[in-house]
């Protein structure tokens, strides 16, 4: 009987080791893969997934068919969130059988490799991840290590310096648009805001001093990473995860103190930045709008010192769980009220008093052509198309990945950029999906999302509730930025991490 026992219990921890290997691989290699520098970057971290997604599914398959006391327990895990990315699934093959351009749905090759192909493979490193996978400190640990890793060579990109030539071959007006092992800027703010929220809610829940120290180590590279990025979608994601994680913090008074302390951590890394920027001043890169007015030494100083402030008041005088609801029922009210405020300031500027100079706002504040770096445009057409389309093309979407050829379809050559290039992404990743999937394809994936972080915030184990908070700041980003090869199958991978088991269960 103990011989069967550790024989049924050896299979089930082969299974979990072949699992904990991939996602080592999948979240620490794949970010830092790369073949020929920028020139290829899509298409290789796209092969990259791809083979690695394939390899563990076959694996997966195997251990599955040997492992009989998995196979129980792949039965009792079954949840919502399975539903949803099933029929999400079944979404991606019906809007494939209906394209007329089943080609290019198929393989990607019309936009960014978002295929039939990736997405079903992502798929399936969902389902790999949440049914194999124990989630375990020392793969955390890990993947904090890789971003500070990529994050310190993307500032050493940011003042000037470039110690493997991923730019030498890139021409100089294009050098600020790529950074990092990301490539584009905006992708490389997509990645921090899928992986740099993982740390800030852990490093508000954890006790134990070493685990700290490294989560502060990588918070601290994080925050560099974002202000490197120069984008307007780092900041976006940087804000929402913020918030999030106010609101979750807002149960426990400890951690109502400690997330304090982590607003005191961001502003001295936007501190210390900001020196770094001083030293370099010759050679570092031009920071966007925003990034100017959050890198004013003053402004960083005023918020350390009430951050901190509040951190030993609250440390030495607890609040109750009562004061804390109403502080967290007001914070939204007040976020509800801004929002709101920042829509109709748009409105009125962009239909009512279409004339008055705004300087730089109107980068943000006036819904034209040129709003966010030519998305007006692109939304404006792109919505027009898709109310174009049949009933048939508009619940099944015009097929993977062709925005590209419904725009020219729809306007042929006079879709263009100011630069000469033509639109091949919506800019937008549920716009994008309600285009190429459809109704039926942007319905159950958002369904599977919410119900991921549903689950993964009620889940006891906290870094399934620090995936959940990544999806979260994910999808938030994801509504001015454009999905792809390189950040996208890591939105799948922490999908998975909110359903996996976790070692301290």
């Amino acid at each position: 009987m103990k011989k069967s026992k550790k024989s049924k219990d050896d299979k089930i921890y082969g299974y979990n080791k072949i699992a904990a290997v991939g996602v080592f691989i999948l979240l620490c290699i794949f970010p830092l893969f790369m073949t020929d520098g920028y020139h290829n970057i899509t298409i290789s971290k796209y092969h990259f997934f791809c083979i690695s997604a394939i390899c563990f599914t076959l694996l997966s398959v195997v251990s599955y068919y040997t492992g009989s006391g998995y196979k129980r327990n792949i039965k009792e895990q079954k949840n919502t969130t399975d539903i949803c990315m099933l029929i999400f699934m079944i979404a991606c093959i019906a809007s494939w059988l209906f394209s007329s351009h089943r080609i290019e749905a198929f393989s990607g090759s019309a936009g960014r490799h978002m295929g039939l192909v990736l997405m079903l493979l992502m798929i399936m490193a969902y389902f790999f991840v949440s049914r194999a996978y124990i989630i375990s400190y020392r793969e955390i640990a890990l993947f904090g290590i890789s971003i500070i890793i990529i994050c310190a060579f993307a500032v050493i990109q940011y003042i000037g310096f470039d110690p493997f030539n991923l730019l030498a071959d890139i021409l100089k007006k294009q050098r600020k648009s790529f950074i990092a092992f990301s490539g584009n800027i905006n992708v490389f703010a997509s990645y921090l805001c899928i992986s740099v929220p993982l740390f800030m809610y852990l490093f508000c829940t954890e006790i134990k001093k070493k685990r700290l120290i490294l989560y502060t180590c990588t918070l601290v590279f994080g925050f560099f990473g974002i202000i490197t990025s120069n984008s307007d979608s780092g900041i976006l994601g940087l804000a929402a995860a913020f918030f999030i994680i106010f609101l979750l913090c807002c149960k426990d008074s400890k951690m109502f103190s400690k997330f304090w302390l982590l607003v005191s951590i961001c502003a001295s890394s936007f501190l210390l930045f900001s020196l770094l920027r001083m030293i370099f001043k010759s050679k570092v890169r031009r920071a966007e709008t925003l990034y100017v007015f959050l890198l004013k030494p003053w402004l960083c100083a005023a918020v350390i010192l009430i951050s901190v402030t509040l951190f030993l008041i609250i440390r030495k005088f607890p609040i109750s769980e009562k004061t804390l609801k109403i502080i967290r029922i007001s914070v939204i009210v007040l976020t509800v009220l801004i929002i709101i405020s920042f829509i109709a300031a748009i409105v009125y500027f962009t239909f009512f008093n279409t004339k008055k100079s705004l300087g730089k706002l109107s980068h943000y504040l006036r819904f034209n052509n040129k709003w966010g770096s030519e998305r007006g445009k692109l939304w404006r057409k792109l919505a027009h198309a898709y109310a174009e389309f049949p009933i048939l093309k508009k619940i099944f979407g015009a097929g993977e990945d062709t925005v590209a050829l419904v725009l020219k379809e729809t306007y042929g050559s006079s879709i263009k950029t100011t630069v000469g290039q033509y639109f091949d992404n919506a800019h937008n990743e549920p716009f994008q999906y309600l285009v190429t999937l459809g109704i039926f394809g942007v319905s159950s994936y958002l369904a599977s999302l919410g119900t991921a972080v549903k689950s993964g915030i009620k889940s006891n184990a906290q870094l399934n509730k620090a995936a959940a908070v990544c999806v979260c700041v994910y999808f938030v980003q994801s509504l001015v930025a454009l999905n792809q090869p390189i950040t996208t199958p890591l939105l799948f991978i922490f999908l998975g991490l909110t359903r996996s088991r976790s070692e301290n269960e």
